[in-house]
């Protein structure tokens, strides 16, 4: 992640030099700011000039929201999420950023309506099925999360995604199964020769099973990446 965000730099740095009003551009410095520098302050204003270079733009709201969120400026976070979903109804990734906005906020029953209308268009869409099942989760719906997870791994781009893996993990250690996480945690890790496996969510599973050196580990290797 990274390199991508630097050579994301790169390049709407050239593009802003040929239209300063390219809003696609003001975006990808945005979220570089946001993800690579940790420069909130900076990545607001960048997304601020998005939306204004463009109001219509749900992408710029739906990572101005994103970066609310981060912040726990969660009503904020809502709002920008939901105007993106205004704008773009039919978006998975729009869907699932205004579950996720819902979920950091603890609203879990709202975070859990958006991403079943995601899954509704597409139910091979992974990212609304990890917060689906996150939220489950955190509201003691423990069968249902587990459900929604291994569903998830036994479609085919589940089964190759190690995310939903390490989410898989987390889930089986918190709800008692320590020897299915750590088999997971293997699985997970195995696919490394194939992809990139963000150590982030690999911390989480072992956050799971209260491996805290292991998570740690993995911590400095997600912040070494760049991964955000």
């Amino acid at each position: 992640p990274r390199q991508a965000l630097k050579e994301a730099e790169a390049s709407a740095a050239r593009a802003l030099t040929i239209d300063p009003t390219l809003y696609e551009a003001h975006l990808a410095l945005g979220d570089v700011r946001r993800m690579h520098d940790l420069d909130w302050a900076g990545a607001e204003a960048t997304y601020e000039q998005a939306i204004a270079q463009n109001p219509s733009y749900e992408s710029a709201h739906r990572c101005y929201g994103m970066m609310l969120s981060v912040q726990a400026r969660h009503a904020e976070a809502i709002r920008a999420s939901e105007r993106a979903c205004e704008l773009d109804p039919l978006c998975l990734v729009v869907g699932t950023t205004a579950a996720w906005t819902r979920y950091a906020a603890g609203d879990f029953d709202a975070a859990v309506d958006h991403s079943r209308n995601t899954i509704d268009m597409d139910p091979e869409f992974m990212p609304a099925r990890r917060v689906l099942a996150a939220a489950y989760l955190q509201s003691g719906r423990e069968t249902e999360a587990l459900s929604e997870l291994e569903s998830a791994v036994s479609l085919a781009e589940g089964d190759s995604d190690p995310m939903v893996i390490a989410w898989l993990a987390h889930a089986k250690a918190v709800t008692g199964n320590r020897r299915a996480a750590t088999t997971l945690i293997a699985r997970a890790q195995s696919l490394e020769r194939e992809r990139y496996v963000p150590p982030y969510h690999l911390a989480m599973a072992y956050v799971g099973l209260n491996s805290i050196d292991a998570a740690f580990e993995m911590l400095d290797q997600a912040w070494h990446d760049g991964e955000r």
